[in-house]
């Protein structure tokens, strides 16, 4: 008959026999590469130190559409590499060190749309490369080395609509642009940052070429055909060398719409020249970084703005720092960045004049400290020919300004504002009216500043408000009603304040709000209350506040009223969840993604999620105590769950158990726990599973372990990153190349040396399990040759009055209690043993503990659940039982200092049956029980009763 170890090793032999036959449909163990979670057909190669394509693509699927193979060291692209993906249409190899391509490197790639070769060491292109990608139609090259592209090299990109050959050394573009003329489908060209110094050519550009992106380069001149740009759109030349209008006055720009002039050695006279001379029906120009800091010149800009019909200025970072009533001219420029100037007072327009049609302005990054746009005079009104200023504004930005207070009425003129950012300020103070006017703001952001309050009237005014965001204030509670005006809000973002209280009602009125977020605040709790208003939230964040839970069930959980809530995010709570009462998501039937993760948990054993039947992901990463235990069921009725995440949770194995119930499952990250072996019963059967990650496990390169290597080969499920998986001892070693054979042949080892390990490991375990036994025996041997040479004497003759049994953990008591009454209270005075006291130097201590019992009248054992622990005293305790059951005298006293429930008891047979049988002994709590209990224990240690008496003496608990 064969052993059990032999028969499961049988079974493993046979099936490796029977995988060596079959030749799997699919592997979806990639050495390389990683499939994407949600999108199948989408597989990332990127930083796995690939140095040969082969390594990355030799086992991927061949119907992939989407590859990306950036940021490893592949050199070089060999013929036919890639062939099987038949269906590429994204490839990605930049951030690699290519040198050279192959001309049939990209056969059989018929169908790729967009190549990224960016960022490699490319120098020239092989006129053969792109012979075989007639439907490319996207073309990424930036930062390499190409010094020049022939024509012959061009000629097969009959479908590219983009190409981007920025940041390389391409100093001669004559022959590029010559090449370029007869690609009809070409959109899109991206030439910065090429070392171009000059246009000097003589040849078109494609016909239907409209964005050129010529910026970054060393040109001074254009000298290009009458028509060579003829078709451009969008024209980038920032960052070149032109100093003189007339090289863009001379220029033919019958189609320009955008272009971009700025950080050139442009006069301010010349700019307003060429933009008054540009012969271009030009709509958006950028004329940052040119130093135009005149107003004289700003308002003439503005004049020739209106006479060329412009109506998107872009005019950062100028230096620009007095702008009184500069623009007051552009009142037909519809959009205004001047944003990364020097501006304190933002008084860009006047009340008279013609109505602005400016509808976004961006003073992002300036000095302003007051918010007023309009130069409003006193005295000016509507009725001595003033207008209403900038009422077609729709959009306005004072990020990151010196704004400390908002007064009054401050935007009361910009009725028809939808967007307004006053984020990354200095403000503390908001007045109550500073919104008044604003009835059609959308969008409202308060981000980063100082702001501790907010009232019920300033936002009175924002009836449409859909958006606000106050994160990152000081605001330490949510009174009500703050919010119950903005009816129409879907959007509250009250993240990273003090909040440490929600008041009842805070949230009255928000009937529309969908996402609240209140993460990073300072919530010691949650109570349903808080959220009773909100019906139709649907996503909620919470996390990094300090929650947490101490109990098992909750009087009101908390977000009973959430019933569509669809997102909740409790995660990094800054002491920790403690637990999850079994009702706290009750009331979210809807939810399908909870975020517990990075909380440390003492239990997982309410079974929380019992109630969330249409939860579709949870993550619960880093929850870890110490060691933390699941119950088997905490997932068993998470049907519709199809991503789980549980990295470093401390889990020890894959329970089949704990997984069974989740039949939708397509993602399981197990990362980083402590799982070693994985065999075939710990596998559940998810019909759904396609990926699974079991990185920085210390698994174990033992034949244990062979079934999982095998089923991560051949399953349908992706083992993520399986074949860089280190053994657990060895971590040179690779588990994927642990050696099958050493299993086999440790089969005829395994029958050879069995009974030999077996009797050793025998002879161990009985030495283990048996050694006090033996030490026993031979000093209870000693024991008895000693009582008998002492009963042939005449008398006894005892030292002690008692040896004192007891754990080194007690000794508190048995010194400040014990010792202080017995020998130093008196009359009687008794004379104790105790063994850091009364043993003799240098013998062995059990000898010790054999002689003191044997020179002392009584045995006092003091029990506690220290005691129960420690085999010294146990053996104490066993040689004077054997003195009691040889003599059939009275020499036990049990003391028991803690209530030991019976159960604990029944581990320690000796003495639970003394406990039954006798009557055993407590230490009582009250003072007037001790004083009995010291008057007992003192009759205990005189009394001699007769050899036929099996009495041991008790001292029971005094009850108060």
């Amino acid at each position: 008959m064969v052993p059990c170890a032999g028969r499961e090793m049988a079974r493993v032999l046979l099936m490796l026999l029977v995988l060596g036959e079959m030749r799997p449909v699919r592997c979806l163990a990639f050495k390389k590469c990683i499939g994407h979670y949600f999108q199948k057909d989408s597989f990332t190669c990127t930083d796995m130190n690939i140095s040969r394509l082969e390594d990355a693509v030799s086992d991927i699927p061949t119907n992939i559409r989407v590859l990306n193979i950036s940021f490893n060291w592949i050199r070089s692209l060999p013929p036919k590499g890639l062939g099987n993906l038949t269906h590429l249409e994204d490839l990605r190899l930049d951030n690699n060190q290519l040198t050279t391509i192959d001309p049939e490197a990209f056969w059989n790639l018929s169908k790729l749309r967009l190549l990224n070769l960016s960022c490699n060491h490319l120098k020239s292109l092989n006129l053969s490369i792109f012979n075989m990608l007639p439907n490319l139609t996207s073309l990424i090259l930036r930062h390499n080395r190409v010094a020049e592209i022939s024509a012959e090299s061009i000629s097969p990109w009959k479908m590219l609509h983009l190409v981007d050959i920025s940041y390389n050394a391409l100093r001669n573009i004559s022959s590029f642009i010559t090449a370029l003329g007869n690609l009809s489908s070409l959109r899109i060209l991206n030439a910065q940052n090429t070392s171009l110094s000059s246009l000097e050519i003589t040849s078109h550009f494609p016909p239907n070429l409209t964005h050129l992106l010529l910026a970054n380069n060393s040109i001074s001149e254009l000298r290009t055909p009458p028509a060579f740009f003829a078709n451009i759109v969008h024209l980038d030349l920032s960052y070149n060398r032109l100093a003189r209008a007339e090289d863009l006055t001379l220029l033919d720009l019958p189609r320009l719409h955008s272009l971009n002039i700025q950080g050139n050695p442009l006069k301010q006279d010349e700019v307003l020249k060429a933009v008054q001379n540009l012969n271009a029906p030009l709509t958006n120009i950028t004329l940052s970084h040119l130093q135009l800091k005149d107003l004289g010149t700003l308002q003439n800009l503005c004049e020739a703005f209106r006479q060329k019909g412009i109506h998107t200025v872009w005019l950062m970072a100028n230096g620009l720092q007095r702008v009184s009533a500069a623009f007051t001219q552009c009142y037909t420029v519809e959009s205004l960045d001047l944003s990364y100037n020097r501006i304190k007072k933002p008084d860009l327009f006047t009340c008279q004049g013609k109505r602005s049609n400016l509808q976004a302005l961006n003073l992002d990054h300036n000095i302003i400290r007051d918010v007023s746009l309009c130069d409003w005079r006193p005295g000016l009104s509507q009725d001595n020919g003033s207008i209403p200023c900038l009422e077609q504004l729709r959009y306005l930005s004072f990020k990151s300004n010196h704004i400390s207070a908002i007064r009054s009425h401050a935007f009361q003129y910009l009725i028809n504002l939808e967007y307004l950012s006053l984020a990354i300020n200095e403000i503390n103070f908001i007045n109550v009216s500073a919104f008044a006017g604003l009835t059609n703001l959308k969008h409202l952001s308060l981000t980063n500043n100082a702001i501790g309050e907010v009232f019920h009237k300033t936002f009175t005014p924002l009836q449409h408000l859909e958006v606000l965001k106050i994160r990152n204030n000081r605001i330490p509670i949510v009174y009500s009603p703050t919010y119950s005006s903005l009816t129409n809000l879907t959007t509250l973002d009250l993240g990273g304040n003090h909040i440490q209280n929600i008041k009842k009602g805070g949230f009255t009125g928000l009937r529309s709000l969908i996402n609240l977020y209140l993460d990073r605040n300072w919530l010691p709790d949650i109570r349903a209350e808080m959220f009773e208003d909100l019906k139709s939230l649907e996503v909620l964040d919470i996390a990094n506040n300090k929650l947490s839970f101490h109990c098992t069930h909750l009087k009101s959980p908390p977000f009973v009223h959430l019933h569509k809530l669809r997102m909740l995010k409790l995660q990094s709570q800054e002491f920790g969840l403690k637990m999850l009462p079994h009702n706290l998501f009750k009331g979210l039937e809807q939810l399908k993604t909870l975020d517990i993760s990075n909380n440390k948990f003492v239990t997982l054993n309410t079974l929380p999620f019992h109630l969330l039947t249409h939860l579709e992901q949870l993550y619960m990463s880093n929850i870890c105590n110490g060691v933390q235990t699941m119950h088997n069921l905490t997932f068993a009725n998470l049907a519709n769950l199809q991503v789980l995440f549980l990295e470093n949770v401390g889990l020890e194995s894959i329970r089949k158990t704990l997984f069974q119930n989740l039949t939708n499952l397509t993602t399981l990250v197990l990362r980083s726990n402590m799982i070693r072996v994985i065999r075939e019963q710990d596998i559940p059967l998810l019909h759904n599973l396609h990926f699974l990650d079991l990185n920085f496990n210390p698994v174990a390169c033992v034949c244990d372990n062979l079934w999982f290597q095998q089923w991560s080969r051949y399953s349908r499920v992706q083992v993520v990153r399986f074949y860089q998986y280190q053994c657990e001892v060895e971590k040179t070693k690779l588990f994927a190349e642990f050696d099958s054979s050493v299993c086999n042949d440790g089969f005829v080892a395994f029958c050879a040396t069995a009974p030999i390990i077996f009797v050793l490991i025998l002879m161990a375990v009985i030495y283990q399990k048996g050694k006090w036994n033996i030490h026993y025996g031979y000093y209870l041997l000693r024991a008895w040759i000693h009582e008998y040479k002492l009963q042939r004497g005449s008398s006894k003759d005892y030292q002690y009055d008692a040896f004192v049994s007891y754990n080194s953990k007690d000794e508190d008591w048995v010194f400040d209690q014990l010792l202080h009454k017995l020998e130093k209270e008196g009359p009687p005075y008794h004379q104790l043993c105790f063994h850091h006291r009364d043993f003799e130097v240098g013998k062995p201590i059990v000898e010790n503990i054999v002689d003191a019992i044997y020179k002392s009248r009584k045995t006092i054992c003091v029990i506690s659940k220290n005691y129960l622990h420690s085999e010294w005293c146990s053996m104490e305790m066993q040689v004077a039982m054997y003195r009691l059951i040889d003599e059939h005298s009275d020499v036990l006293i049990l003391v028991f200092l803690d209530e030991i429930p019976g159960h604990v008891l029944s581990s320690y047979h000796h003495l639970r049956k003394l406990v039954r049988k006798k009557t055993y002994i407590n230490w009582p709590a009250d003072e007037a029980g001790q004083k009995l209990f010291w008057t007992k224990l003192r009759d205990a240690l005189k009394k001699a009763h007769p050899p036929s008496e099996e009495k041991i003496h008790c001292l029971t608990q005094y009850t108060s």
